[in-house]
């Protein structure tokens, strides 16, 4: 095609770009500068780098300041407010580069300062920016900060002005606050240079490090290279001849071998050979390391870095000194401190406990430590020494039997089951390099186990582990120091107690009968009668509040121990009530409750040998008022006097009882099991003599009577109980209980 003809199409090519272009201008969204004209805040002239220090502050805190100063010594600014630390050099950039360039768009003019409210833009209410040259005592400005009314945009003024503006940079949200909160204060840790150290793994040649139980070095060397062998020439080769293009050509000079390295642990360590995964990742914990926050250097004793245990050497390729960091743990379990002791800043930064068990790792991710693989299912024995109580278990027909510590309770079979696992699959998580202060010469704990054919195992533990939470340990009675954790202790060494399921009854709530609450104070008995329960306090019977009534119920049914007194045959303290359930069948539940000592009650139970306790919250559930338990009864309807009846005088009401005897009457309730109730009988109460009220015995149970008679012994002789009565001198038999003086209650007949 000749040019002439292509002219058209590149004229109609050049004019579709120009209409692209000019879309694509015309789509692009209109910055506020490009809309109006703007008006800058700061003075003119002023560039970043005339800006020597910075002071952010929430106008109703102006006393909680954020200074941020340039330290030109060192050529960085650091946060004065906050120990000196380093600033982020890119976050200080971004901020100088936005302070020096705004500018805004006028909104309005505040005639006074309650105009300036709609905007927060009031000296209380706005966020402040102050700016200083060097050596200059006085701001070189000050802008404040107010509402944002979107996303992008934010309403702003100078202090010395009150025109407002509009303006699409928020510095307010760039220092770190973000909302409509007016008094909060900004804080440093948007300003933070958290990032400790950053070396290329690559370039790492040697790490030493020390932990407050071991030492070891890791070394990157050269594979040895070997020499590769040369063909033998045959005899009847010829020479090669320069002059002769077909003669035999000459052995070519092999490539130089490429140079390989390794990783070798040099000093240290269990005497295994290392995982190279473990060692990778240990040697990546040092390519960015990040703190979470900078502390008090001045408090170095509170991080554990006046006499560091911890410490970190490391020579990287190209550098003639090594990195040298120095950490501190006060507490195993929880975070660690470190400082870079190499560096001219006295920076003490935070580190996350798992940032900090990277840098110095346990044991298990360096090497694999020597541990138990057992099967389960042949163990046949697991016997616990520990502070807490000897524990022994026994497997009979795959089923498991505490014989120590023993108890008249369920077995909680899980734990046992949980103990077995954790010992036949036990794996260490640290080690240490000597026994020196482990405590193991005198073992504070030993589990043992034993399975079929005679093969046993012992682990036995001493003090705390001073670098992983846990406790050192040996395992059958070896040289090496091991580290138990933490989690593998509270699965193996176990709390008596919970062997043991801790529920003291094994009924059903519909088998009671009866529940009798006895103490010298307000004694009473529920008593089920159809579908309903009746109260009975002294001679009196009423009809209970059924759900209150069954809620008591259930908080006997249910209880609890807090604990159970292995070796204690019998209560301690003064008894303070008697708790007893007579159920349907005729049998009878039975416990003793002794008086609060230190926020629980001891408990005594008739069919147990044991002595438990129980917190005081459940016994003030089990042994409420019997005022509580009383059913609501709705107020009497005001009767109308019969025609002809003389009017009862004003005010005065008459009711059916009011030409009752002085001696009080109260109507007995109707016997259990009547069709129709009978009328009331009125019984009188006198007074009874003084007299003094023997131990009660819990007795036999008698079969369940249709009908409830007056009690002999009139009710004024509970008040009249002796305060001090003897405790028993030797335990009661699990059937007989001594009990307090009790109110009298009404007895089933025989």
């Amino acid at each position: 095609m000749k040019f002439k003809n292509l002219v058209p199409l590149l004229v109609i090519l050049a004019v579709l770009v120009a209409l692209g272009v000019l879309k694509k201008a015309k789509d692009r969204p209109v910055t506020i500068q490009e809309q109006v004209k703007l008006t800058a805040l700061l003075p003119e002239g002023l560039s970043k780098a005339d800006v020597a220090k910075l002071e952010l502050y929430a106008g109703g805190k102006p006393d909680d300041k954020l200074t941020l100063f340039l330290d030109s010594t060192a050529d960085k600014w650091r946060v004065a407010s906050h120990f000196y630390a380093p600033v982020k050099k890119t976050t200080m950039d971004e901020y100088l580069d936005a302070l020096v360039k705004l500018k805004g768009e006028f909104r309005s003019q505040a005639a006074q300062d309650s105009d300036l409210e709609q905007y927060n833009l009031t000296d209380q209410k706005a966020f402040h920016v102050a700016g200083y040259k060097k050596d200059s005592a006085e701001p070189s400005f000050r802008v404040l900060f107010g509402k944002s009314p979107d996303y992008r945009t934010v309403f702003a003024r100078a202090a010395d002005a009150k025109d407002v503006y509009v303006i699409d940079e928020n510095l307010r949200s760039k220092a770190g606050l973000y909302g409509e909160e007016t008094d909060k204060a900004p804080t440093a840790d948007t300003w933070l240079e958290k990032e400790v150290v950053k070396l290329n793994k690559d370039k790492i040649t040697k790490i030493e490090s020390t932990s407050p139980d071991k030492h070891f070095v890791f070394e990157k060397r050269q594979k040895p290279v070997e020499e590769p062998a040369k063909p033998e020439t045959p005899a009847s080769e010829p020479a090669a001849d320069a002059s002769n293009p077909d003669a035999t050509k000459p052995e070519e000079t092999p490539a130089e071998p490429k140079v390989e390295y390794e990783w070798a642990l040099a000093t240290g360590g269990p005497g295994i050979p290392h995982k190279q995964t473990g060692l990778d990742s240990f040697l990546r914990s040092f390519d960015g390391l990040m703190a979470s926050d900078v502390v008090d250097p001045a408090k170095k004793a509170d991080w554990g870095l006046e006499t560091p245990a911890f410490k970190s050497v490391i020579s990287v390729e190209g550098q003639a000194e090594p990195v040298v960091l120095e950490g501190g743990r006060p507490d195993p379990a929880g975070d660690g401190y470190v400082r870079l002791a190499s560096a001219k800043d006295d920076i003490v930064y935070k580190i996350s406990k798992y940032t900090f068990e990277r840098m110095y790792p346990k044991g298990t991710e360096l090497f694999d430590l020597p541990g138990l693989t057992a099967d389960k299912t042949k163990i046949e024995r697991i016997e616990l020494t520990q502070p807490e109580g000897r524990v022994v278990l026994e497997k009979t027909d795959n089923q498991w039997k505490v014989t120590e510590p023993a108890a008249d309770l369920e077995y909680q079979t899980s734990t046992q089951d949980n103990i077995a696992s954790a010992l036949t699959s036990w794996k260490p998580a640290d080690y240490a390099d000597s026994t020196a202060g482990t405590g193991l010469d005198t073992p504070v704990r030993t589990a043992t186990f034993a399975l079929g054919g005679g093969e046993s195992h012992t682990i036995s533990l001493g003090t705390k582990s001073q670098n992983t939470d846990g406790a050192y340990a040996k395992l059958d009675g070896g040289k090496s120091v091991l580290v138990m954790s933490k989690t593998d202790m509270d699965r193996i060494f176990v709390t008596p107690k919970n062997l043991y399921e801790l529920t003291l009854l094994d009924i059903v709530d519909d088998d009671v009968n009866e529940l009798r609450i006895e103490r010298a104070n307000d004694a009473f008995k529920l008593a089920r009668q159809d579908e309903s329960w009746m109260l009975t306090v002294g001679e009196a019977t009423i009809e209970a509040d059924k759900d209150k009534a069954e809620d008591l119920l259930s908080a006997f049914s249910g209880l609890q121990a807090k604990d159970i007194l292995f070796g204690q045959a019998a209560m301690q303290g003064d008894m303070m009530a008697t708790v007893r359930a007579v159920m349907k069948d005729g049998k009878e539940h039975a416990f003793i409750v002794g008086t609060e000592q230190d926020s629980v009650h001891q408990l005594q139970m008739s069919d147990k040998k044991q002595v438990f306790t129980a917190s005081h919250a459940d016994v003030e559930e089990l042994l409420p008022t019997s005022d509580s338990l009383k059913k609501s009864e709705p107020a009497p309807a005001p009767t109308e006097p019969e025609e002809g009846a003389a009017p009862s005088a004003p005010g005065k009401v008459t009711h059916p009882e009011a030409a009752a005897p002085p001696e009080a009457t109260i109507p007995t309730a109707p016997a259990t099991g009547e069709a129709t109730p009978t009328p009331a009988t009125p019984v009188t109460i006198e007074p009874a003599p003084k007299q003094e009220s023997p131990a009660v015995v819990i007795p036999a149970p008698a079969a369940p009577s249709a009908e409830i008679s007056t009690p002999s012994v009139p009710p004024a002789a509970a008040s009249q109980a002796p305060a001090n009565a003897p405790a028993p001198s030797e335990p009661p038999p699990s059937t007989a209980l001594p009990q307090p003086t009790p109110a009298p209650v009404a007895q089933p007949q025989n």
